[in-house]
């Protein structure tokens, strides 16, 4: 029999065990991405300037903030920014490592484009127009250039436009595929369809960078889904170093409460497989916590680790005034650096309803249909699972337990109040990666589901007689 003593020294192990995998997945995916990044700087660059040149003579990167064909804008600013991330003329001295670590780029204005492709096509000089040197902007990594860079010099924006479009649709299958591993096929359908409605999403293609990240964040919960069990947390740290490693802090919040919701409904998955004496909301709001706590993890690691690389460029003192500068200007408006006034409501609650009122004016109308819909799966299953004997899957506190990771979408907009409201444009896209969990958690708990395939029952230690070894259960 085991004593007391023994048993209380098993979650500590069990923590420790946890806790040196996610830091050696952290360490693993930065290594990957890293060597992934230097690896794209063997693409030349006379390609991607003869063709972003070739793009501009066509007017292809003329407007830097281009009308949104599901409403308000897109941000082409970023997009014409991101071709010249790491360009540069052949006359170039900068050795691969500067390169990688300080990620030399031009201006993000459209409007400059021109001729700053001019210069580079004539060998030089490399100058950014508005600091006259090519390092100095150390806050991103930038890795949405192990995408870009290929496709830029295959085929130019067209080709990168191209590529990001087919990288997304491919992350939202892998969602919806380990979503219906998970919680059955209204569950995968819920989630991805009330997002792919509800967060402008399929328009993120036509400015790219957007839909790397995006793309990134729906790929970072699949593979939480998708793993086995003991590997949850250090994927969800994965998922979190591999989004802030593309990702030029434009939806956050989205990679963090997704990747959290999986986290939690693996754990739901696990109690609705298993012999269910506990109630649902305790395992899936703890493992919530736990992947909230890992995302923190490999995003912060991730993030401190591009500065701790810019020391050798700038110093010291250099990555930390502009840590400080950035970091005061983006979450309370401090412009003193900037000398340019920011409109900022300091009233709680104040980021989320600029981003609820953006978001309503661009896709306020799929949301409510999206709801509708989902309010009349949820009856109509609730009726026929209790007709065919299937139990809901916990009721109304699973659904309150999974929907709470979309919570971490408020909790980003308020914590950078700076930044979610200037950049509405774009980080109200989180909004709809909050209504797809709200939806997904509603139909999960409250509708029922089918009972989990046998990968599941084994995954919870459990087995059901009523289903053969090797038949699945999901319709």
């Amino acid at each position: 029999m085991t004593s007391a003593g023994s048993r209380r020294t098993i979650p500590w192990r069990k923590f420790a065990g946890t806790s040196v995998r996610t830091l050696l997945a952290i360490v693993v995916a930065h290594l990957v991405l890293v060597g992934l990044f230097a690896a794209t700087y063997a693409v030349p660059d006379a390609p991607i300037i003869r063709h972003v040149t070739a793009d501009l003579a066509a007017g292809r990167l003329a407007d830097t903030y281009p009308d949104n064909p599901l409403g308000g804008r897109l941000d082409g600013y970023t997009q014409c920014l991101s071709t010249t991330s790491g360009v540069l003329p052949t006359t170039s001295g900068i050795p691969l490592p500067a390169r990688v670590t300080m990620v030399p780029r031009g201006p993000g204005d459209c409007s400059e484009l021109p001729g700053y492709f001019g210069r580079l096509a004539d060998g030089g000089p490399f100058a950014h127009p508005d600091r006259g040197d090519a390092f100095g902007y150390i806050r991103y990594w930038s890795g949405f250039s192990i995408v870009s860079r290929p496709l830029l010099a295959l085929g130019g924006i067209r080709a990168a436009q191209t590529g990001s479009a087919i990288l997304l649709v491919g992350a939202l299958a892998l969602l919806a595929h380990g979503t219906r591993r998970r919680a059955g096929t209204p569950a995968a359908v819920a989630l991805v369809g009330a997002y792919a409605l509800t967060s402008n999403v399929t328009t993120t293609p036509l400015a790219y960078t957007m839909a790397v990240s995006e793309s990134v964040a729906l790929a970072g919960a699949a593979l939480v889904l998708l793993v086995p069990r003991r590997w949850t947390l250090p994927a969800a740290a994965v998922a979190a170093s591999a989004f802030v490693f593309v990702d030029l802090l434009t939806v956050p919040g989205t990679s963090w409460a997704l990747t959290v919701f999986a986290v939690a409904l693996r754990a739901w998955s696990t109690w609705a497989a298993g012999p269910r004496t506990t109630r649902p909301a305790r395992p899936a709001l703890l493992a919530a916590a736990g992947g909230a706590v890992a995302w923190g993890a490999g995003y912060g690691v991730s993030w401190a680790l591009r500065w701790v690389y810019a020391t050798a460029y700038v110093g010291i003192q250099g990555v930390v005034d502009d840590v400080l500068t950035t970091a005061r200007f983006r979450i309370d408006g401090d412009t003193t650096f900037t000398g340019k006034p920011v409109e900022l409501s300091t009233v709680p609650l104040g980021s989320l309803g600029k981003n609820l009122g953006y978001w309503a004016m661009t896709v306020g109308l799929w949301a409510a249909v999206v709801l509708v819909l989902a309010l009349a799966v949820v009856v109509w299953r609730r009726r026929t699972t209790v007709v065919a004997g299937v139990a809901a899957r916990g009721g109304w506190p699973a659904v309150a337990a999974l929907a709470a990771p979309a919570l971490l979408v408020v909790i980003w907009y308020e914590f950078l109040r700076n930044h979610s409201q200037i950049h509405a444009f774009f980080t109200h896209r989180s909004l709809g990666a909050a209504t797809a969990i709200c939806v997904a958690a509603l139909v999960i708990g409250w509708a029922g589901a089918p009972r989990p395939a046998r990968s599941l029952r084994e995954d919870a230690g459990t087995r059901d007689a009523s289903t053969p070894d090797g038949a699945a259960a999901h319709p």
